[in-house]
């Protein structure tokens, strides 16, 4: 008999409990070998006065499991609480978010359509760059957000997204940047991606300016088979890229 993994699950905010309802249908109906300890975390704890958006026995819960499953946790535009995403990556130092963009069965695209497979894994930085939510006012009416890269946080997401294509056949990798612009900060990340890619000679190294990354995603997105970038681009392409496959319930990470 298999053994049981256990893992956290937090339903989420909005459609997060109806989504993660049919989710855990879906497992239990095809036999996945998980058992589900429910945490309490989203926007009702972080309202309840727990300022990370989870109580101590959630957080103690993904830690002993090691795993958590969770639907979407509402983050407010403008002024109000902190990203309970983002607090998490940042609790647990999830650095790197992986997410694949495939062609799918009976899911009809205008590139599918057309005949014209798409197959692209995003890696993208998650606990630096602007992201970090770093920000004060100035002023009355000046705003100020800092962008943080770091040289040991580009290595470890960068190494991540050369190993992950070694093990899995990749033979090409993609840095995005706007090193032409903001030379220190994606400079540093471009510089770091250049070094590590030499050691890794079998696999083709190239890197692209992000305005013409996106560009070239819509016109041929067959030319790439795995990008990285800095948190807030990496956030934005993603998505892009769940366009092309039929939207963001085909785009796991």
């Amino acid at each position: 008999m298999t053994q049981k993994l256990k893992i956290s699950v937090a339903k989420g905010d909005g459609i997060g409990p109806e989504i993660m309802d049919a989710v855990l249908r879906v497992f239990d109906a095809a036999n996945v070998p998980l058992t589900y300890e429910f945490i309490e975390m989203g926007k009702t704890y972080f309202e309840q006065g727990f300022g990370t958006g989870m109580t101590p026995k959630a957080k103690e819960s993904v830690e002993q499991n090691g795993i958590l499953f969770k639907g979407p946790m509402e983050t407010p535009k403008g002024k109000g609480m902190k990203s309970i995403n983002v607090t998490a990556r940042k609790t647990w130092s999830t650095y790197a978010n992986r997410r694949h963009f495939q062609t799918l069965p009976g899911v009809d695209t205008v590139f599918s359509k057309g005949g014209i497979p798409v197959d692209i894994t995003i890696v993208r930085e998650n606990i630096e760059c602007t992201y970090g939510g770093i920000e004060h006012m100035n002023s009355h009416d000046v705003a100020i957000a800092r962008r943080i890269i770091t040289r040991p946080g580009c290595e470890q997401v960068i190494r991540f997204a050369f190993e992950m294509a070694k093990k899995e056949g990749f033979t090409k990798v993609t840095c995005a940047h706007k090193a032409n612009i903001m030379k220190l900060t994606d400079g540093l990340f471009l510089d770091t991606f250049q070094q590590i890619a030499s050691e890794y000679p079998d696999i083709k190294a190239t890197d692209i300016i992000v305005d013409d990354l996106a560009m070239k995603l819509v016109a041929r997105p067959q030319d790439f088979q795995v990008v990285i970038l800095t948190n807030l681009q990496g956030d934005i392409m993603s998505d892009l890229c769940a366009g092309l496959v039929g939207g963001l319930g085909f785009a796991p990470s």
